[in-house]
This record gives structure tokens, sequence and C-alpha cells, in this order.
């Protein structure tokens, strides 16, 4: 399970689990800092900046990636459930395909010294989900949570 998963649920969801080696309010806590975002989130030759993340129901939040190219990727959403250090449920729009709005539930599961953390994903269709899924999405995964281990060993990228 460190290594996680992820699974095709029906035709309009993903679930992706994945263990981390610290207590749940840590892993939470970690995982919503918006000055560690951009040590852990997406592929590493990404360079991301946090412009809003107010980790609250009704907040908002907004990243921009950089790719070495000079692409430049937004990704904006709202906080609607947050209930620390269990659950968080939230929106996510990639600004590069407006109105393809995902809900994600990420719940937070207390296993001692470990975190089962499981994300559930809502595509409005399953297009959408085949799109995201096609450009990569499992590989950035991966590779981000791998990166968020190393932050919560303290050995993360400043």
């Amino acid at each position: 399970m460190r290594r996680g998963s992820l699974s095709l649920v029906g035709d309009r969801e993903m679930v992706a689990e994945r263990e981390f080696l610290a207590p749940r309010r840590r892993v939470f806590e970690a995982f919503h800092d918006p000055s560690l975002l951009p040590r852990w989130w997406g592929p590493a030759e990404l360079t991301t900046t946090v412009e809003r993340y107010e980790v609250r129901p009704g907040g908002r939040w907004r990243v921009v990636q950089r790719a070495p190219d000079g692409a430049v990727h937004g990704f904006h959403g709202e906080f609607r459930e947050v209930e620390a250090p269990a659950r968080v449920v939230s929106t996510f729009e990639y600004e590069g395909a407006p109105g393809k709005v995902l809900e994600q539930t990420f719940t937070f599961e207390d296993r001692g010294d470990r975190t089962r953390v499981v994300v559930r994903v809502r595509f409005p269709s399953e297009a959408t989900r085949r799109a995201m899924v096609d450009s990569g999405m499992e590989s950035g995964m991966r590779e981000g949570w791998a990166r968020f281990d190393e932050v919560l060993a303290g050995r993360g990228p400043p």
C-alpha cells in the first residue's frame, strides 16, 4: 500500500489510496499547508506557486504550475467541507479545460504512526475522467506523493 493504488469505479469515479509514515494530524496539516504545497504537489520538473489556499468551508484555492518549456497550468477550486484531521471535500478545475469541475473527497485514516489517505474523485463525465487519466494524472500523483513522503521525513526540497 505504501506505493499506493488507483482504481476506476463505475464510469465517473476514481479512487486513489496511499499510506504515509506519519501520524494523521501531521499528514493532514502538511497536506494542507500552502507553504509546503510547492515542495510536493505534482511532478518535480514543474514550478508550483500557491496563489490562494483558504482551508475552510467556502474557502478558495488556486495553484499555478510552470513547465520548463514556459507552459503555464492553472488549477483552482473551493473547499466545501473541512473536518480536521479526518476529511476534506473540495472542487478541482483545470483552467486549461474550463467547466469540467471535479469533486474530491479526501479521508485521512488514523493508523497510529501511519496514515492512510483515500482520495475519491467524481468527474462530471466519463470523457473527462478518461482525459484526466490519459493526461498522466496517475504518474503525477505517484510522483507527488513520493515527494510528500520526503517532506514528511524532513528531506524534501526547500
